[in-house]
């Protein structure tokens, strides 16, 4: 993305950036979809009949859902490390909020102001705004325990495997199996909520 000035253009976000985006916003919309029909198959409404195993060798099958959600998860886990990896190498795709500046909690007044069509004395709006940058963090925060409790649930196909073992103390830490099901079903949710809103700000 380029911003046009009077004196020059200069590139807003990286290619690598720009990638990672595009990336997470497909993997996360085939999570989130085949994430509710393995939750809910709804196979009454489906196919018309209410057992899951009615549609074992069709294309709503739990095994077809559950290899796409699988493999959208392995994308978007190794794009979220390679990610977070870049912002060491490139400090203009770091984006995190710099709380001991008063220039962030300024900016995050003025931005919460203008999205909220209040008027102001100065209209200084930029893409990397205060508000933009807190948003960013918590979303990578959010990737962060989804990828975490996904891979927690996936370990539990094999509770003595490999991952299994390595895993096994994050179900006592988060306070039991059904506690890592709901936590990654309520910030799937939340992945939905800021969908919307980051559109409207965008």
């Amino acid at each position: 993305m380029l911003i046009h000035t009077d004196k020059k253009a200069y590139v807003v976000f990286s290619l690598w950036l720009r990638i990672f985006h595009w990336t997470m916003v497909l993997s996360v919309t085939a999570l989130f979809w085949t994430g509710l029909y393995i939750g809910d198959p709804g196979f009454a409404a489906i196919t018309g009949n209410p057992e899951p195993t009615f549609a074992i060798d069709g294309w709503f099958s739990m095994e077809t859902m559950r290899r796409i959600h699988f493999g959208a998860g392995a994308i978007l886990t190794f794009s979220f490390i390679f990610r977070i990896a870049a912002g060491f190498f490139n400090r203009g795709d770091r984006l995190l909020p710099k709380f001991n500046q008063k220039r962030y909690w300024y900016g995050l007044k003025e931005a919460i102001l203008h999205y909220l069509m209040i008027p102001q004395k100065h209209e200084h709006h930029w893409i990397r705004n205060s508000l933009a940058r807190t948003a960013y963090m918590m979303v990578y925060i959010m990737f962060f325990f989804e990828i975490v409790t996904g891979a927690t649930m996936y370990s539990m196909i094999d509770p003595n495997g490999f991952l299994g073992t390595l895993l096994s103390p994050l179900v006592g830490l988060f306070g039991g199996e059904y506690n890592i099901h709901m936590i990654h079903h309520y910030i799937a949710w939340c992945f939905l909520f800021f969908t919307i809103v980051h559109v409207y700000m965008a």
